[in-house]
């Protein structure tokens, strides 16, 4: 039952906040921020990839 306020109780809103986190997530899961974060290290310091993008070669001005 609302009080005079139009709020429902704490239980109400426990409810309510578990329900919407259960339906979605607002933030990645781990392993796609760690793949992510992997694939950007990787571009911005290719010696430090376990596999680079390009080769040396490719990588040095004519």
């Amino acid at each position: 039952m609302a009080d005079e306020h139009g709020h429902r109780g704490e239980g109400g809103f426990a409810a309510r906040l578990a329900a919407d986190r259960a339906e979605r997530s607002r933030l990645p899961l781990k392993r796609d921020a760690g793949a992510f974060s992997d694939v950007i290290l990787g571009l911005l310091f290719p010696q430090l990839a376990e596999e680079p993008a390009s080769t040396p070669e490719e990588m040095t001005p004519a």
